[in-house]
């Protein structure tokens, strides 16, 4: 109570005091300067702080634009990477279809390369048949021109004898093979040749009649049976031989034989030939007609897989 009694008394005389109250009045004038200073500060910094403000919005309005322009740069950015990768899945199509290309040329090389060693092969082999069949011929041909020889000296001995009376022919024994395109040879035993005829004169003067068509003498005769007294007479037939006339299908130009050659191939199939002939002859006889142009035989003959022969032209062409 004495505390609070006290307090009262004091704040009284002070309040009373004109001391006090100047003394309040002045420190209040300072307080009040103070605050005018603090005042003009707070408002200065208002001023700084609402500039400052500006230019962040300012900074901001900047920085807005400046990103929306990142994004767009970036959006083109990213335009530019999906058509990049785009062009590039393109790119990579392309390029696998090149390698493809270039596996399927470098196959195709390969293939031609092993087609042109076949070819070299078959043609060596032709060539070396060839080569047996032309001296087989030519051993023929000296056998036959020997032969015709002695023919034509017993032809001009007797060149104008009839046909020896009652000698005939037994039956003609047909070759199971061709010759060679459309001819066949037969063959047939002259009989009942008649007192004072040798048998080669007797069978050079003896006539046949094929597919009613009347030969005059063999093409040759030879001795045959005990000590030759027998004589076989032998006719090379070029008509009515149907059997012995294949021909070609399945035509393909297989381009040019080899660069600058000037020579163009030509393969067909040959069709019709039969297993009891010898294919390689009756291809290498059997004629074809290419561009209207008859070819009396091919240039080649080539046996191929699946009991096939084929027969190739190499004919001349500027474009090769």
């Amino acid at each position: 109570m004495f505390s609070l009694f006290g307090v009262i008394f004091i704040w009284y005389t002070d309040l009373v005091n004109p001391a006090v109250w100047k003394a309040r009045r002045l420190d209040y004038q300072l307080d009040r300067e103070s605050w005018e200073t603090q005042r003009q500060q707070w408002i200065q910094d208002k001023k700084s702080h609402l500039g400052e403000v500006s230019q962040w919005d300012e900074e901001r309005r900047v920085f807005r634009k400046e990103h929306a322009q990142l994004l767009l740069e970036r959006h083109l950015r990213e335009q530019e990477r999906l058509d990049w990768a785009a062009k590039k899945d393109i790119y990579e199509t392309e390029r696998r279809e090149v390698e493809q290309e270039k596996e399927h040329i470098r196959l195709e090389r390969s293939n031609h390369e092993q087609e042109l060693k076949q070819w070299d092969e078959e043609r060596k082999s032709y060539e070396s048949g060839k080569a047996k069949l032309e001296r087989e011929i030519a051993k023929e041909r000296e056998s036959r021109n020997a032969e015709r020889e002695e023919w034509e000296r017993e032809r001009r001995q007797h060149e104008d004898d009839k046909a020896p009376p009652g000698a005939f022919w037994e039956e003609r024994v047909k070759s199971a093979s061709c010759h060679s395109y459309g001819r066949r040879e037969y063959s047939a035993k002259l009989s009942n040749i008649p007192a004072g005829w040798t048998p080669m004169r007797a069978c050079l003067a003896t006539p046949v009649d094929f597919y009613g068509v009347m030969v005059r003498r063999p093409d040759r005769c030879e001795y045959t049976g005990v000590l030759g007294r027998d004589v076989i007479g032998h006719w090379l037939i070029d008509f009515g031989e149907a059997e012995c006339k294949p021909w070609h299908s399945d035509w393909q130009d297989t381009g040019c034989t080899n660069e600058g050659s000037g020579m163009r191939r030509m393969e067909a199939w040959v069709r019709d030939l039969r297993g009891e002939d010898d294919w390689e002859v009756m291809c290498a006889t059997t004629p074809a007609t290419i561009g209207h142009v008859h070819y009396g035989r091919p240039t080649h003959c080539s046996s191929r897989p699946i009991g096939r022969m084929v027969a190739m032209w190499d004919l001349e062409d500027p474009t090769c």
